[in-house]
């Protein structure tokens, strides 16, 4: 009966988005917007991204001294380089976070060259580590989907899970016709959509609780492909119609194969 209140609180869970590049800092802004409770970070060596990032997401930006504040041209091999040049800070963006999530569109400089240092550094801070990386449009050229596949190879040795999303597929959900700035902003709707489920299946309680130690098991290798989705149904056949629209997402590219854990 002496109890304290204290004594029963549970540790709040530490969440951070962090977007990389111009396309990842977009995505994390606009996420920002709708999600209130988590940690966001924009990463970019151009300092023009820090006056397009909306209240509430913080700016980090790293190669100060090489390109005077300018972005890296499409040259993955330099921002890579500058960001191991400055991995003592960039470790200290996730110091005390259990989850980070990273967020980038593959294909140019800085999401597909210092992305793979910032999830090592996630890594050395012990924290899950998701990713939602975006494959570069068909007309973008061979040249950034080279980029862009090299870069998942490496962001797989150290995030604890990635999700890889086409951009091309996006116009299977839209007019054809739409805006290339209105179709990255549906596609930005998506990750925000996807984050709140995903958050929100560990942190609400519900019938059959999920925690953050689940979580954890799920995810507790480096380098899982994750496929994420979710269905609803009604009526008498509403099990038969979740079933059947559960393994289908329409921004991935095909249902999952091998599937050793599900959440």
């Amino acid at each position: 009966n002496d109890a304290k209140k204290d004594d029963f609180k549970v540790r709040k869970i530490k969440v951070k988005v962090v977007g990389l590049g111009g396309g990842g800092a977009s995505v994390v802004s606009e996420v920002a917007s709708l999600l209130k409770t988590y940690s966001f970070v924009a990463c970019d060596t151009d300092v023009r991204t820090a006056k397009k990032i909306k209240k509430g997401v913080k700016f980090f930006q790293f190669g100060q001294e090489a390109l005077d504040g300018t972005g890296t041209g499409m040259n993955a091999v330099l921002a890579q380089k500058l960001a191991n040049e400055e991995k003592e800070k960039i470790e200290q963006i996730f110091q005390g976070q259990d989850i980070c999530v990273l967020v980038g569109c593959l294909g140019g400089g800085v999401a597909s060259g210092a992305g793979p240092v910032f999830a090592q550094a996630a890594k050395d801070q012990k924290c899950i580590s998701i990713g939602i990386f975006t494959l570069p449009f068909l007309f973008e050229g061979e040249k950034k989907m080279k980029i862009a596949r090299k870069a998942i190879t490496e962001l797989k040795e150290n995030l604890s899970g990635i999700i890889i999303v086409s951009n091309e597929k996006i116009f299977q959900l839209t007019d054809k016709k739409i805006s290339l700035k209105k179709a990255l902003s549906y596609l930005n709707q998506f990750f925000a959509l996807w984050l709140m489920e995903l958050l929100d299946v560990v942190f609400k309680p519900s019938l059959i609780n999920i925690d953050f130690a689940d979580l954890k098991t799920i995810l507790k290798d480096r380098g899982h492909t994750l496929f994420f989705s979710q269905a609803q149904g009604s009526g008498s056949n509403r099990v038969e119609d979740i079933l059947k629209n559960i393994f289908h997402n329409n921004l991935l590219s095909e249902p999952p194969k091998n599937v050793k854990r599900a959440l």
